[in-house]
């Protein structure tokens, strides 16, 4: 029994004890355990005899441990441990700790005494959090709506006692008018006793008189065990002080930020437009906007007139009110805007208390209540006036609005200003402008017709040389295939001698036959008409390319003639046959012909087969180029072609011959495309093109012949140049 005399008796105490109690040894070991120690600690079904108490409460803290051991030293001690249970729930113990002795009289042990605190704890956190709350705070009866407790912050605050204020009830927030009434709060209390709740600014005063702004928050809360309906109640009257005066502050300055930006506004207008007009309209519609008034127009006074008069050419009004734009005589207005000549305003806050008759019937028949007038006077000696109005009631003008004006007027006779000098400026400026463009057009025809007479002296200057290399190629090229047919007839002859001999002396002489077997006689027998013929292919070949030159140089065909458009292509393609046909590092490229039914074509055949030699040069180069980054079989699997088409076309009432030629090449982008027609445009490097090729073919084809020249090509899809030219050129 660990030294305690008297098992028997311990164990009857522990069974019977109301008490939670627990007697340990001096190694804080459980030697016994009441059933109420059991039951509040969960331990009911726990073996507890010979255990640590440590092991038990493991997260006893350190503070209360060492309590124990003052204990087990002779003291008894207490302290307060929130305890974990075994299951898992939390609650707050008084542990009184006592020693017990032997019967030596040495300290055995100790014996613990504990107490459930918790719901002591929280009625005290409760009370002092409630007490501590800077708000007002009310708890009410959700049934009778009476006070049921109020906090010492709520007692400060009204200057009542908390006593008073439950018998005063919710009254104590109340004034005796609405909307801050019993009745008005009482209603708001239901509203959040239905479950709806409530927050609100409410005006209430405290036990002194003195009136101050709160702010109450109604919704419902568990408290203890009942339903209660909580307010909160905050003081307010300095934010509402605050918030008041920032309103008044962001009011005053949001009324000077909206006139600035009226002047920022005209002001960047004048440097970004000096429409004058656009200028004025801008004006008096923000104006009206800005002061919130019925009408505000511009007026010019003309003294020049014959009367003199004021012209209204731009007002900004409301919509149901009639427009006063245009013209008035001077005279019908003239007291009236007497003051505006002097440069002086004319202010008047109600047209029916203007002290001169003339003048308010007169400002009355326009419709105005109120009138504001400023004068705009400009360095030019031009005279202008802002007119503000109310047409539905009289309006008291203030100083700032009149300010405003001044400044816009200001501004608007800067702007007239720049506007008659911009008008000068931008007169000298077209005069200029028109005269450069005069010179850049002449410029751009010298250009021209530069480059049309380099151009034409080159072909000129090529096709004599063509000429004149057709001419004597073309005569010794005669002789040659003139008596390449006689030369046949004496070869063929002269075989049929030899097989004749053949035939009478089959058995040669010996030096004969061996002459025979050394020149291999029969080869030379069978190959020299072979040879011939080859000659005479040769020779119609020389001629042909003779004739191709011939034709493309066209001397004798430098005026409008009748000619045979396929001929002029045809005599192009033999020229250019040395760049179309296979290389070393790439196959030939094709030449897909589709020539529809032509009749002959009234044009400049020389300039025309000009135009084709640049399409299908330019063609070819694509296609070089395109070539040279691809591979043997890449080509091979998609060769390289361009394809001619001609055809007929009608449009409307005249007809057309069109000659598409097309590669199937890289294409061209959009921007080389824009300029592909200009003058020594070109993206070829230094030393491939002049840029000169396809402009001097524009002008051939759209002045020379009245056609039409278009290009029609996507990046990666190639390139079609459609050539459409009238089969008669008429007059």
């Amino acid at each position: 029994m660990y030294g305690m005399p008297d098992r028997k008796l311990l164990e009857i105490f522990l069974e019977n004890t109301p008490t939670a109690v627990a007697v340990l040894d001096s190694q804080m070991r459980y030697i016994a355990a009441s059933k109420r120690w059991l039951s509040d600690f969960g331990l009911v079904d726990t073996e507890l005899e010979g255990r640590s108490h440590w092991d038990v409460f493991p997260r006893i803290r350190d503070r209360c441990k060492q309590v124990y051991h003052d204990s087990l030293a002779g003291e008894s001690r207490s302290c307060e441990q929130v305890v974990i249970n075994a299951d898992g729930s939390a609650d707050w113990m008084n542990w009184d700790i006592r020693p017990w002795l032997d019967s030596c009289g040495e300290i055995g042990g100790v014996i613990i005494f504990s107490e459930v605190i918790t719901e002591r704890k929280s009625e005290l956190n409760y009370r002092s959090i409630f007490d501590a709350a800077n708000d007002l705070i009310f708890i009410c009866d959700i049934e009778t709506g009476e006070i049921v407790d109020v906090n010492q912050t709520t007692a400060d605050v009204l200057g009542y006692a908390q006593s008073e204020i439950k018998c005063l009830g919710v009254s104590v927030l109340c004034l005796e008018v609405a909307p801050y009434s019993i009745e008005n709060l009482r209603e708001l209390m239901q509203k959040a006793v239905l479950g709806e709740p409530q927050i609100f600014e409410w005006k209430t005063r405290n036990k002194q008189g003195r009136r101050f702004w709160v702010e109450i928050s109604l919704k419902l809360a568990q408290i203890g065990d009942n339903l209660r309906l909580l307010a909160a109640v905050r003081d307010i009257t300095d934010r509402k002080r605050v918030v008041d005066a920032l309103r008044k502050s962001e009011a005053r300055e949001r009324e000077k930020a909206q006139r600035q930006e009226l002047l920022n506004q005209l002001a960047g207008q004048i440097r970004q437009s000096l429409e004058l007009t656009a200028i004025l309209e801008t004006a008096v519609s923000e104006i009206r906007n800005l002061l919130q008034i019925d009408r505000c127009s511009f007026a010019w006074y003309k003294p020049y007139n014959n009367p003199p008069v004021w012209e209204i050419v731009t007002e900004s009004c409301a919509a149901d009110i009639d427009s006063l734009t245009g013209v008035y005589p001077a005279p019908d207005v003239e007291n009236a805007t007497e003051c505006d000549l002097r440069s002086e305003i004319l202010w008047v806050d109600d047209v029916s208390e203007f002290l001169q008759p003339s003048h308010r019937e007169m400002v009355l028949s326009l419709g105005y209540k109120s009138l504001l007038s400023l004068p705009v006077r400009t360095a030019s000696g031009l005279t202008g006036a802002i007119v503000c109005g109310n047409c539905r009631s009289p309006r008291a003008w203030k100083d700032a609005e009149v300010e405003l004006l001044q400044a816009v007027a200001a501004q608007l006779a800067i702007a007239v200003n720049q506007a008659d000098l911009y008008a000068q400026t931008r007169e000298a400026a077209n005069i200029a402008r028109e005269q450069a463009k005069q010179l850049e057009q002449t410029l751009y025809e010298l250009k021209r017709a530069q480059s049309q007479l380099i151009q034409t002296e080159k072909m000129s200057s090529l096709g004599r040389l063509v000429a004149g290399v057709a001419h004597e190629i073309n005569n010794p090229v005669n002789f040659i295939y003139g008596n390449l047919s006689h030369a046949k007839v004496y070869v063929q002859e002269l075989l049929e001698l030899v097989q004749l001999y053949q035939a009478e002396y089959p058995e040669p002489a010996a030096a004969i036959f061996e002459t025979m077997e050394d020149m291999d006689f029969e080869f030379l027998i069978d190959d020299l008409p072979k040879l011939m013929a080859s000659m005479e292919v040769g020779a119609d070949r020389i001629r042909e390319i003779v004739r191709s030159l011939r034709n493309f140089s066209r001397l004798d065909e430098a005026e409008m003639k009748f000619v045979d458009i396929h001929a002029g292509i045809d005599s192009t393609l033999m020229i250019l046959q040395n760049r179309l046909k296979s290389q070393h590092e790439r196959p030939e490229i094709e030449v897909v012909k589709e020539y529809g039914e032509l009749p002959q074509i009234e044009c400049r055949a020389g300039q025309l087969n000009q135009v084709f030699m640049n399409i299908l040069t330019n063609a070819i180069d694509a296609l070089e180029e395109r070539d040279s980054k691809r591979s043997i079989e890449e080509i091979t699997l998609r060769p390289s072609r361009i394809t001619i088409v001609t055809e007929v076309q009608q449009q409307d009432a005249a007809f057309f011959a069109v000659i598409r030629i097309a590669d199937n090449g890289v294409g061209m982008k959009e921007q080389v495309q824009e300029h592909l027609f200009e003058p020594f445009f070109t993206t070829k490097p230094v030393g491939k093109g002049t840029g000169l090729g396809l402009a001097i073919s524009y002008q051939i084809v759209i002045e020379k012949h009245r056609g039409n020249l278009h290009c029609f090509s996507q990046e990666g899809a190639g390139t079609e140049f459609a050539i459409e030219i009238p089969i008669k050129q008429g007059n």
